[in-house]
């Protein structure tokens, strides 16, 4: 049996973006400013595990910026992973957080007219935490007593107690 010849594989092909890129000429969407445009930041958790107590939003408010928290948003769960098998029962989290779970968690949003307002607002959202027990063991993560992220899993759009 003949092989046949691949138009792709084992080829040099060339990029339509490379020379734009190799330059600095691509336009990225960092680079694009458009009218009425706002610019967003995160506020993210320091803590792996933690209650959140409360957010004090008013110094970032005070400087023109919007900031949005977890009281402000639709309760509305969603599945962050591509593949998840079944896929309803891993609608597990907010777009903002209720209680963080993880180290980096978003726990408030920010929209500013300018990219350093954004950024210094971000820095002003004062959030207080309590702590919660972490778990780095994945062994020690399976024993009953052991610190649980989760109250309710959703089966479907059923909530249920664990």
């Amino acid at each position: 049996m003949e092989k046949p010849e691949l138009k792709v594989v084992g080829k040099v092909t060339p990029r339509k973006d490379g020379v734009a890129r190799v330059t600095g000429q691509e336009v990225y969407s960092v680079d694009v400013s458009l009218p009425r445009m706002l610019h967003g930041r995160v506020v993210s958790s320091p803590y792996a595990h933690a209650r959140i107590k409360s957010i004090d939003t008013s110094q970032a408010e005070a400087m023109g910026a919007v900031v949005v928290t977890f009281a402000d948003i639709p309760k509305v769960r969603f599945n962050e992973r591509l593949i998840t098998v079944p896929w309803a029962l891993h609608k597990d989290r907010y777009v903002l957080a209720d209680k963080v779970r993880r180290m980096g968690e978003a726990v408030a949003a920010v929209a500013a007219d300018s990219e350093a307002l954004a950024e210094k607002a971000a820095r002003a959202v004062v959030v207080e935490y309590e702590p919660l027990p972490v778990v780095l063991d994945p062994v020690k993560a399976l024993e009953p007593a052991s610190a649980q992220l989760y109250e309710t899993v959703m089966y479907g759009d059923k909530e249920i107690e664990i």
